[in-house]
């Protein structure tokens, strides 16, 4: 049985937020030394600093740093992409998420991935796998491509970002990697989190595989093999609840019309939701001004 522990230097988080003309001269200030060519192929300067200031923005919601962004992000199609590098820093720098790979071979990856946020109990975890055949399902696979050539790696990278899309996306915020949008990169042999888009000669990503991604908003996330929360997480909610009325100067009513609020638009109800749901659930009560109801 393979078995493998990652560690990653995660990257240091801003130290205050840039306004959009902030952002707007340090890109200018970076299409200058050359290194950021691709916003700059066939691409008036305008516009490669208007899609520069897209991806600063979408880093700086998950406190990045500008040139870390840029390094690890790319908007394509109006999605959103990002670099291995970039999911497993996001995911690791709490020090919250561990993972272990249990199975690896050139054909599937499975990886057991825990997350210790509950100091009272066991960690929550999730078994995430992938498969060649999964990547021919899903379109992905082509006879030239980095799934014939280096299946354990892209089956590993694919098991890694789905198991952190399900498990902690409060954590790592949206976004696909590469190669789940079809994108054509150049994968580093010695190192699976190590990657680079390929452009063309007009400073647009080379596409080998069309695949349709679905951009809708996010539902609180439910699988079959994903354990709903315990009587003793909701005790444990009850308990959190009380707390906060107490802290806020609230009542009891005004909290569970808050809950209602942000779990009637998602059809689901409170003892419906997955532990890390339930706790994306209590940062938003956490942050709700409850003198103006949310507004």
């Amino acid at each position: 049985m393979a078995s493998d522990k990652m560690v990653v230097a995660p990257p240091q988080a801003m130290a205050k937020r840039l306004t959009r003309q902030e952002m707007e001269c340090e890109a200018k200030e970076l299409l200058k030394s050359g290194y950021f060519q691709q916003y700059t192929k066939d691409t008036k300067i305008e516009q490669a600093v208007a899609n520069m200031v897209t991806v600063i923005m979408a880093g700086q919601e998950l406190a990045l740093p500008p040139l870390f962004s840029l390094q690890s992000m790319y908007v394509f199609r109006g999605v959103l992409c990002k670099y291995m590098k970039c999911k497993l820093a996001l995911a690791l720098r709490t020090g919250q998420i561990t993972w272990n790979v249990e199975e690896e071979d050139d054909n599937h990856c499975v990886i057991l991935l825990e997350r210790w946020d509950n100091p009272h109990r066991q960690p929550w975890t999730f078994r995430s796998s992938y498969s060649i055949e999964d990547a021919k399902r899903a379109g992905l696979y082509k006879p030239d491509s980095n799934w014939a050539k280096m299946g354990r790696i892209m089956c590993r990278k694919q098991a890694f970002s789905l198991g952190v899309d399900l498990l902690c996306q409060d954590m790592i915020g949206p976004g696909y990697l590469p190669q789940e949008l079809g994108i054509r990169i150049v994968q580093d042999p010695n190192d699976w989190a190590n990657e680079e888009i390929v452009f063309d000669e007009q400073g647009q990503p080379v596409i080998e595989a069309e695949v349709t991604i679905d951009t809708a908003e996010p539902e609180y996330l439910q699988e079959d093999d994903t354990p709903t929360v315990t009587e003793a997480d909701l005790e444990e909610f009850k308990h959190w609840g009380k707390e906060l009325c107490n802290e806020r100067g609230i009542k009891g009513k005004q909290l569970s019309e808050a809950v209602d609020g942000f779990l009637a638009p998602k059809g689901r109800h409170l003892n419906q939701l997955t532990p890390p749901e339930l706790t994306v659930l209590m940062q938003d009560l956490q942050a709700f001004d409850f003198s103006t109801g949310g507004e």
